[in-house]
């Protein structure tokens, strides 16, 4: 069963890869071709595909373990989604809705700076 993180890991790391490692997992992942597929077309073995996705894998995991950068994205779109669903409750409600917009902005604001954002005057 494939593994759809890696989509997403494959989107930040794919520069990592050489460029027939990652049109190998592009067709794989996102594409959705079978190893014999991606085999018939790259002109090598299944065996071959196999093994190359599942070093690119390992690069990608490894790349992960070692930077975070899908982790933060997911956490941080997480939490801007919640953002916005408190906002727009705010919205229909419009109940105490100073004291609950200033909260928001400084969870914002702590977002931003423990992301580093803040440091790059964004």
């Amino acid at each position: 069963m494939k593994d759809l993180n890696l989509c997403l890991l494959l989107d930040f790391y794919s520069f990592l890869l050489s460029e027939k490692q990652a049109g190998m997992m592009q067709m794989y992942y996102n594409d959705d071709l079978s190893l014999s597929e991606i085999a018939q077309e790259m002109d090598i073995t299944r065996q071959g595909v196999y093994d190359a996705i599942k070093k690119s894998e390992g690069i990608l995991k490894s790349a992960e373990e070692q930077m975070g950068f899908a982790g933060r994205f997911i956490d941080m779109a997480k939490k801007l989604s919640a953002f916005k669903a408190q906002i727009e409750k705010l919205i229909d409600n419009k109940e105490n809705i100073e004291g609950k917009l200033q909260d928001l902005l400084d969870k914002i604001e702590e977002l931003r700076a423990s992301s580093g954002v803040a440091d790059y005057g964004i």
